[in-house]
């Protein structure tokens, strides 16, 4: 609400916390429509213009409403008081959840407020209070959105299995931020290889030598032989599993099985591109292009690219 005194406007700003503060203008409304008026001109630049703007402008709250309906990060502009209004914060965090950080602390830990941003975004997850990072529903609805977001959850969660599961689930990347004791349990990351494969890179290094858990991991996700432990990578049981999933991760293979025939003819039959990884006279072997669906002329091409790799190895060699 708002009322005049003289040729001055006041606004009524409600702080949140108990009683309200009077915030006196230096501009007319007429003035006050043209500042408006400018934010909508600038769109998603409003938070720049804010920024330029007088402080009585700033600190107008029908000036700071327009701004934040038009770009949350506008808030970052407004003073403290403004950024503890129950009305404002929310407006702008559900539209740019990562203006949050620049909310009052009390807001930061209001949960309906954190909720907002978080959906909205789900990076705001490091805005919020550290005792809301461990409130489960705001830390699934940010990893709906990115696994990575569980770096921002509280201990707890990332010791949680069902947390990291469902994180696992969007993305297998996210076991590099469980707990310590997750990454070591073997039952658990059973469960998160099956449901991602990459996952495996960021399994305790004995469950990367673990020869089961790698083949499920390789089931999903062939690729994932290259975070394998190095004598697994020489085991061609594993090996066949993982290039029949994915031909490319024959470039993960030991040396002497980038030269296996059985190998290589899967290898070339899932992913013609797994021919830059073939070792040895295979690379000339008339059979592995056909499996490879390479004619005459690429075929030449590729000889003469490996042929070239080959020499400049030679050139290096003590």
């Amino acid at each position: 609400s708002s009322y005049h005194l003289g040729t001055q406007a006041r606004s009524v700003v409600p702080l949140g916390v108990g009683g309200f503060a009077m915030v006196a203008t230096e501009f007319s409304g007429g003035e006050r429509q043209e500042w408006i008026a400018k934010l909508e001109a600038a769109g998603y630049n409003a938070a720049r213009l804010l920024g330029g703007a007088p402080e009585a402008v700033r600190a107008d709250r029908f000036v700071a409403a327009a701004a934040v309906r038009l770009h949350g990060d506008s808030l970052r502009e407004l003073p403290a008081e403004l950024r503890d209004d129950r009305e404002l914060v929310p407006e702008a965090v559900s539209q740019y959840g990562r203006a949050l950080r620049f909310a009052s602390e009390a807001l930061r830990s209001d949960r309906q407020v954190a909720l907002a941003a978080v959906e909205s975004t789900g990076q705001a997850l490091r805005y919020v209070s550290e005792a809301l990072r461990a409130d489960q529903e705001l830390v699934l609805a940010a990893i709906r959105q990115d696994a990575s977001h569980l770096q921002h959850a509280a201990p707890s969660l990332r010791g949680d299995s069902a947390t990291v599961l469902a994180a696992a689930t969007v993305d297998g990347r996210a076991l590099e931020h469980a707990s310590e004791e997750l990454r070591k349990d073997r039952e658990f990351v059973l469960s998160v290889v099956k449901v991602g494969g990459r996952s495996l890179e960021f399994a305790s290094e004995a469950l990367r030598e673990d020869r089961e858990v790698v083949l499920e991991a390789l089931d999903q996700e062939g690729i994932a032989l290259r975070f394998a432990a190095e004598a697994l990578r020489d085991d061609k049981e594993l090996v066949l599993r993982a290039v029949g999933q994915n031909g490319s991760a024959l470039r993960f293979a030991s040396v002497p099985l980038r030269a296996d025939p059985e190998v290589v003819y899967i290898a070339l039959k899932q992913s013609a591109a797994a021919i830059q990884f073939v070792l040895g006279d295979l690379c000339k072997d008339p059979a592995v292009f056909q499996a490879a669906n390479f004619n005459n002329v690429a075929r030449s091409c590729v000889v003469d690219q490996m042929k070239a790799r080959q020499w400049k190895a030679s050139q290096q060699s003590p």
